[in-house]
């Protein structure tokens, strides 16, 4: 379906740092106590300016004296968990669902806002993708800016296109999270996919569902939805060179970068799709994905590697990490 507040435009999104803490090892911080190093003394022999020594503290319960890591009394119960690794293969005939969320974070330490769902699919037919030629077949929805706080900064990505969408949606974030459920039951989608969609766009959208009151993994089980393909682990697993960054780390190139590889240097907006809305997103990448060999060899070639991480496995990564929060979250409490 398609909401006409969306204006028909939409966004290929950045890589970005979701407000997450440390690590569960140590951090450091500063103590009350300072102390005058010999050389900061100035020429009369009075201190100068004060150092103020770090202390190395538990990265979870941010103690000085519990043990740290895995040592640590909370640890068992609260840590951080580690991303889950693909253990689904994608396979012929099989319908991807390319997906892209727009989202913000609009107070420090809380949890995100929903402000637009798109979704747009395809399937590989054994020498091809095909794709449906008629927009039904796609998904996109806008929440009123009445329901879902949209940021200045999330506003702004889009130049303003997604604000005034928002500005005259009626849809609730129930309203968009149910319908993108339903839609994935109706288009039979098997896989999910996005560029960091574990801990971005789906690992944001589950967060507010379970804030709504949603089961929202429920749903897409019961659609027999199996699995989230994140494109930009898998590149990194597989070591996918033509598609990471050559200096320094290798990591994976951001979506902008590998959507310019595959349309030899055009950009979205000279391709007619508007950056940072969610459907134009989502188009995007399929576009890309269907598009440069890399990712049909990863899913369908001779040495074909697992793509998909199961949604059991996404469910327990993400119910391990909404305890992690709320752990945070109370440290951080009066």
């Amino acid at each position: 379906m398609n909401d006409p507040s969306h204006g028909g435009d939409n966004h290929l999104s950045d890589i970005i740092s979701l407000p997450d803490d440390d690590n569960d090892d140590t951090h450091t911080t500063t103590t009350a106590a300072t102390t005058t190093s010999k050389r900061a003394r100035g020429t009369t022999g009075g201190p100068a300016a004060a150092k103020t020594p770090k202390v190395a503290c538990c990265g979870l319960c941010e103690s000085r004296t519990c043990g740290k890591g895995k040592k640590c009394p909370h640890y068992a119960e609260f840590h951080k968990p580690d991303p889950p690794e693909p253990d689904l293969y994608v396979n012929v005939g099989e319908v991807l669902g390319v997906m892209d969320a727009e989202f913000g974070f609009p107070v420090a330490g809380m949890g995100p806002t929903l402000n637009e769902l798109g979704l747009c699919d395809t399937t590989w037919r054994g020498d091809e993708w095909t794709m449906p030629a008629s927009t039904s077949s796609e998904f996109n929805m806008v929440a009123g800016s009445e329901y879902e706080t949209l940021t200045t900064y999330t506003a702004k990505l889009s130049g303003g296109t997604l604000a005034a969408a928002a500005s005259i949606s009626t849809h609730t974030g129930k309203d968009i999270i149910n319908d993108f459920i339903t839609h994935t039951g109706a288009r039979n989608i098997e896989h999910i996919v996005g560029h960091s969609a574990l801990t971005a766009d789906m690992g944001v959208v589950a967060q507010r569902s379970d804030a709504l009151g949603i089961k929202f993994i429920d749903g897409l089980e019961k659609n027999k939805v199996k699995g989230i393909i994140d494109s930009m682990r898998i590149v990194d697993k597989y070591n996918i060179s033509t598609l990471q960054r050559q200096s320094g780390r290798k990591k994976s190139l951001k979506q902008e970068d590998i959507f310019m590889l595959a349309t030899g240097g055009k950009n979205m907006k000279q391709m007619g799709w508007t950056a940072h809305r969610a459907l134009d997103d989502a188009k995007a990448e399929r576009h890309w994905l269907t598009a440069l060999p890399e990712f049909s060899d990863m899913f369908f070639g001779a040495e074909k590697v697992k793509c998909s991480i199961s949604l059991p496995a996404f469910r327990k990564y993400h119910e391990q990490y909404q305890k992690h929060r709320e752990f945070k979250r109370s440290l951080a409490s009066p």
